[in-house]
């Protein structure tokens, strides 16, 4: 079931209802706010629509659709359900319950005949089984299984933290850790990080970020300097990381790209501890999609007095071409628009004022797409309103 209660925020003045289901949380503002840098007037209900990998669009909404402090409920599950139940579609609903152990025993079992491998007592009964009771879904059973793959029939202890697993969370953060010390700390969580933060993206893009971001290369360059005509992360690091995190990185199309994204939702909601703060990585981003270091623009980077003193640089502060890939521009010479760049820059348009309200041709471009997507969302959203009627 889906339910909403009204909240009010006097500061902005903004009448704010949510709906959230699943993936995806509708809003019903009346608006008194600027969306995005642009006015969209006073006394208007609106409905904003986000789903997970999408920002929020803007639609009329009509006056007496919600009142007062009402609450609104929608029963989509219930929906659903009847929808799939009916006629043909019965044969294809199969509902998925949670883990049993004897279930999560045959899993395991099956696992281990096809990878030819056996535990010895004490890792099966000692280890795996006390965390197997604690198991009710498949990807807590296979972040556990995985660690399995490491151990050794010599081994005789298990870390304190393996035992601390309880949750999938606990299990994400032990992997995590695991592989963090095998590719190091910034790289490895700099590399999840920005395919968080940016909601998905191609290899190349993440590679190119990767070598802008000045605290991950002074984490691999730490005993030598590449050339600096050609001051990159070495394509093999990520590589590395990619096979071991295979599992749980799929690929998806993203703005008509082949993106990586994180295989389930526990990867994308994961919170590191001692974060590096969030403005350094989104300047980064905004940097990369603004094209701001593209060649022939050369970009500063600070040497520690080690690596200055061997190659005997006169200054700390070296220009370097971190040798980006060309990107495509905001406006294609056919009536094209490079709608990744444009939904990168706006993110937090707080934040890309430098890239956006100062560039004409990016708010011709914005504006030209902001109307197009306009008209889609109210044609959809009308559509909605009509079977709730």
């Amino acid at each position: 079931m889906l339910r909403s209660g009204l909240a009010t925020s006097e500061d902005e003045g903004v009448a704010l209802t949510h709906l959230r289901a699943g993936e995806a949380s509708i809003s019903v503002r009346k608006l008194h706010v600027k969306h995005r840098g642009v006015s969209l007037g006073r006394g208007l209900f609106s409905l904003c629509c986000r789903p997970l990998e999408e920002e929020f669009q803007i639609f009329d909404f009509p006056q007496n659709r919600f009142a007062g402090s009402h609450e609104v409920e929608i029963g989509e599950l219930s929906d659903l359900k009847k929808h799939l139940s009916e006629g043909d579609n019965q044969t294809t609903f199969v509902e998925i319950t949670r883990f049993d152990e004897t279930l999560a025993v045959d899993i395991l079992n099956s696992w281990l005949t096809r990878d030819k491998r056996k535990l010895t007592k004490i890792q099966r009964n000692g280890w795996l089984k006390p965390q197997m009771l604690k198991c009710d879904t498949p990807l807590f059973l296979s972040l556990i299984y995985d660690q399995t793959l490491t151990w050794h029939s010599y081994d005789r202890t298990i870390s304190k933290d393996f035992r601390s697993i309880v949750r999938t969370e606990d299990a994400v953060r032990y992997l995590f850790c695991q592989l963090s010390q095998r590719h190091g700390t910034v790289l490895f969580q700099s590399s999840m990080k920005y395919i968080r933060l940016i909601g998905g993206l191609t290899e190349n893009e993440l590679e190119d970020i990767l070598s802008l971001d000045d605290d991950v290369l002074k984490s691999v360059f730490v005993h030598y300097l590449p050339s600096l005509l050609i001051f990159r992360l070495p394509g093999t690091l990520w590589i590395r990381i990619k096979n071991d995190m295979k599992k749980y990185l799929v690929e998806r199309e993203i703005d008509g790209l082949t993106c990586i994204y994180f295989y389930h939702r526990s990867f994308q909601d994961y919170e590191f501890k001692n974060d590096r703060i969030f403005s350094n990585l989104d300047r980064y981003r905004l940097e990369y999609f603004s094209d701001k270091y593209q060649q022939p623009t050369l970009k500063e980077y600070q040497v520690d007095d080690k690596l200055k003193e061997k190659y005997r640089y006169s200054s700390s502060l070296v220009q370097t071409n971190r040798c980006l890939s060309v990107m495509q521009p905001i406006k294609m010479k056919t009536i094209k628009y490079n709608l990744r760049r444009i939904k990168q820059l706006l993110k937090d348009p707080s934040n890309a004022s430098e890239y956006t309200l100062c560039d004409y041709e990016f708010m011709v471009a914005y504006l030209y797409i902001c109307i197009y997507i306009y008209l889609i969302y109210e044609f959809k959203v009308n559509s909605l309103l009509n079977k709730w009627s």
